[in-house]
């Protein structure tokens, strides 16, 4: 049986949903962030002998679905029918059962890691600040775009990241360390999609001239050292360069599965 949600749903399904948090990030912070009753997020779950078993959330033109069962999902592509979205993702064994239902779609798969408890280095992080201003995410937009992976990352125009950025941080959703060198700033490391349990580590970039130097061990130490065992949650961020994995790993990292994303927009 397949039900829309509501807020009295809530309980009974942030249960289900804690059982793997850093899988159902974007989940259980669209729902804390949102709730169920805008026009632009809708959620449904799957019930078997009452209990849920799957989710399908809609946030805009983005749908996630997660599942602990490997099941069936022709229930849900009756409402997938009816509604607008370009992207879908979740945890790879869970929504790679759509693929017959969106074969001209592109897909991503990148490597999931996680991690839940730190013990900080010796290093000092006294100057890692944390971007708080427009001009400042002006400055980050600069250096991102000045990286050859980030540089086609679609931020579009310096303004609209900027104001976007600022507004998101100032409500809560993206934090950004930084470090500058002579005024300059030159590494980043940005968490988003935070909510009560964990946040996602994204756009960890160092400008080319200033790597090799620690800049990036500083901010990550300062950002895991916040998080693990300041704020206790756990961290997560996803991952399709092996070296970059190394790097994860050796801060505390550890792969726990696949996460798979469905783009419509990149169809071939």
């Amino acid at each position: 049986m397949i039900k829309k949600l509501t807020q009295k749903d809530n309980e009974e399904v942030m249960e289900y949903l804690k059982q793997e948090p850093e899988f159902n990030l974007f989940i259980i912070g669209d729902i804390e962030a949102f709730g169920y009753e805008t026009d632009f997020q809708q959620i449904w779950a799957e019930y078997d002998h009452g209990k849920v078993v799957a989710v399908l959330l809609q946030y805009r033109g983005n749908l996630v679905y997660y599942s602990d069962e490997d099941r069936s999902v022709e229930p849900f592509i009756e409402i997938m029918n009816d509604l607008k979205f370009e992207i879908l993702n979740g945890k790879k064994e869970a929504i790679q059962r759509f693929e017959p239902y969106l074969k001209s779609w592109n897909i991503k798969d990148m490597y999931f890691a996680s991690m839940r408890s730190f013990t900080k280095e010796n290093i000092d992080t006294a100057n890692v600040k944390i971007i708080d201003s427009y001009d400042l995410f002006c400055d980050e937009w600069e250096l991102l775009t000045q990286i050859e992976e980030f540089s086609s990352g679609g931020r579009g125009k310096k303004e609209e990241y900027s104001k976007h950025a600022f507004k998101t941080s100032q409500e809560g959703f993206k934090t950004t360390y930084y470090l500058s060198v002579d005024n300059k700033m030159v590494s980043v490391a940005s968490t988003v999609a935070e909510c009560s349990v964990n946040a996602m580590i994204i756009g960890v970039a160092t400008l080319e001239e200033h790597r090799k130097k620690g800049h990036a061990s500083v901010l990550m130490n300062k950002l895991c050292d916040d998080y693990l065992n300041g704020k206790e949650k756990s961290l997560c961020l996803f991952y399709d360069n092996p070296k970059a994995g190394k790097i994860y790993q050796r801060l505390g990292f550890e792969n726990i599965g696949m996460y798979r994303m469905y783009d419509k927009k990149k169809t071939k």
